[in-house]
């Protein structure tokens, strides 16, 4: 019961840090989805959702619409209105759902009434070339699309409604050739990105295509774009992400310096909350906050099927409900539901960056908002929510040496930041993260093991800075943590009522009321340090408000000042005006 209990706070943990405000500072789980599952090849370039929430994913090898079930492919070389075996490269749906898919050599119109395609190719070039890959695709207008190619420039597409066939596409007179992306600023003005030319403004009222210079050693070769109402967000090739103010134009980089896991960005995608995932050709993904410049990277590991199924992100893309879908070159795509808030920690045998032994026993964050995790005979594991894994190394080797093989039981950080680690039969250790030091006590000495303890079950800083350890068995010592010499031990004496319940110390908590409460194996006892006097609190079948069992594991007050204490058999909520206790139990 108690591994089942540190099991949900650790997922509680993560619970608290992913609520509400888009910060993903926690290990998703992924889902893959490649061949096997249905997809028509593992390299994908683009996914979208329709209005009637299909996801559609192109591929090396055609075209699939997903239903959260199946895959249907259109890669049919024998139907002619497919797709048929060739690359897709951008899909784009309009406000009236009309649908269009840009493959490698000509664009695609979607029937939705016969689930069929009317295939266009564009108006030769000087040296005959028709055939272009379609890059990015936006609305101009009712029936109007703004086509940009690799190769060809850009172009308008004007549908013929009543004959889709007919429908035209027409050269738009630009010096761009190798279109990347385009971002819609308003029905207007258009953002376009050129593989070699860099970012212009394209105003398609006037026809006029304006050049935004960005300082940089060498080209920037920008391959996605997203933006907000003031910012633009371009990925590079080599740059890292580079952020435009909309208004100044004036740029700025964010890449390795800043924390990002590689500078080659080929994707960017915003999401509800604003902030923004980052798609990167070797360095996985990374969720940017866009507020603090936090950063969060989310990479493969090794055999951990949870998590993406490689580094080489070639497209991202955020659905309605905040989900991510990532596609990846020879890995098919990745998915993640975002609003899932209950995520986990686990030991993979073999792979460094995960749990040292599956049986958690200890769990503290700390003020630099690391994850300390103590476990059942594997030491301490720390979790670093900016690189989202778990380190073994950011303690010293000596320590991590004696504490590879100890039961972890307790964790706790004291008002000088300074970590103590309670374990089974091993004394307890203060470790320093500032200077790296640490210090271990054991009492060892045959008096010393008469009357004390090493079994180390809690901690607790006083208003005195003084540190009270919780044994089991021993009590409680109050210590000077500067010397770590004993001041005093409280523990249960015989023939009086103004002492602990017992000695074995499960749980030490202070109130909002200036009391000090200590869960003991056989009841709950309540100090007042300025009377020095002990309260003591037992169950009894015979009174309904008594405890609901004697082994006592938990205390808790929350922010109204509530103090519930958890039982072996049950919740308990404790009433400050009548010195009673209400009980929950779990409903059968």
């Amino acid at each position: 019961a108690y591994r089942v209990l540190m099991f949900i706070i650790l997922q509680l943990f993560f619970c608290r840090v992913t609520s509400g405000n888009g910060n993903h500072s926690q290990q998703l789980i992924f889902q893959r989805y490649d061949v096997e599952q249905g997809l028509p090849n593992s390299n994908v370039n683009c996914i979208y959702q329709d209005c009637y929430g299909y996801i559609w994913i192109g591929t090396e090898d055609g075209l699939a619409r997903y239903d959260g079930i199946y895959f249907r492919v259109y890669n049919d070389n024998v139907y002619p209105r497919t797709i048929g075996y060739q690359a897709v490269i951008s899909i784009f749906e309009d406000i009236d759902s009309t649908f269009l898919v840009g493959t490698r050599h000509t664009l695609e119109l979607y029937d939705r009434e016969r689930d069929a395609f009317f295939h266009f190719a564009f108006p030769p070039d000087p040296w005959g070339n028709q055939y272009f890959q379609v890059t990015a695709i936006a609305r101009l207008a009712r029936n109007r699309y703004l086509i940009g190619t690799d190769g060809g420039g850009m172009y308008e597409f004007i549908i013929n409604r009543k004959s889709p066939d007919k429908s035209v596409i027409n050269k738009i007179k630009t010096h761009l050739y190798r279109i990347s992306s385009i971002y819609s600023e308003n029905p207007d003005t258009f953002w376009v990105t050129d593989f070699v030319e860099g970012l212009f403004r394209y105003v398609a009222g006037k026809g006029k295509c304006e050049k935004i210079d960005i300082p940089s050693e060498k080209s920037l070769e920008i391959r996605s774009i997203c933006g907000n109402q003031t910012q633009l967000f371009l990925g590079t090739n080599s740059h890292g992400l580079c952020m435009i103010d909309k208004k100044t134009l004036k740029s700025s980089f964010f890449n390795t310096s800043e924390g990002l896991p590689s500078n080659r960005i080929w994707a960017v995608a915003k999401d509800k909350h604003g902030n923004l995932w980052i798609g990167m050709d070797g360095g996985g993904i990374a969720y940017l906050q866009l507020k603090d410049k936090t950063i969060v990277r989310f990479q493969h590991y090794g055999f951990d099927q949870s998590t993406i199924s490689n580094n080489n992100v070639h497209t991202l893309y955020v659905d309605r409900e905040n989900n991510l879908w990532v596609g990846h070159f020879h890995g098919g795509i990745s998915y993640a539901n975002t609003s899932n808030v209950f995520q986990s920690l686990r030991c993979i045998p073999g792979y460094a960056n995960t749990l040292s032994n599956k049986m958690v026993t200890a769990v503290l964050r700390d003020r630099r908002h690391y994850l300390w995790i103590g476990t059942d005979g594997g030491g301490i594991n720390i979790y670093d929510s900016i690189w989202n894994r778990v380190e073994h190394k950011l303690l010293p080797a000596s320590l991590i040496k004696i504490l590879a093989d100890k039961p972890i039981l307790t964790l706790y950080e004291d008002s000088e930041s300074k970590i103590w680690i309670g374990t089974y039969l091993m004394g307890y250790f203060s470790y320093d993260p500032r200077t790296g030091q640490f210090r271990h006590f054991m009492h060892d000495s045959p008096a010393e093991m008469f009357s004390l303890s090493n079994d180390i079950r809690c901690f607790y800083e006083d208003k005195q800075s003084n540190l009270w350890v919780g044994t089991n068995g021993a009590g409680i010592y109050v210590i000077n943590r500067h010397t770590g010499q004993i001041i005093k031990q409280i523990q249960k004496t015989l023939n009086t009522n103004n002492s602990l319940s017992l000695n074995w110390i499960r749980s030490i908590v202070p109130d909002s009321y200036g009391f000090i409460w200590i869960a003991t194996s056989f009841g709950l006892s309540r100090y007042d340090p300025i009377k020095r006097q002990f309260v003591n609190y037992y169950a009894n079948s015979t009174d309904t408000g008594a405890l609901s069992d004697d082994l006592v594991l938990s205390i808790f007050e929350d922010k109204q000042r509530n103090l519930w204490i958890g039982t072996r058999n049950g919740l308990n909520l404790y009433n400050r005006t009548n010195n009673t206790f209400r009980k929950f139990y779990i409903q059968h």
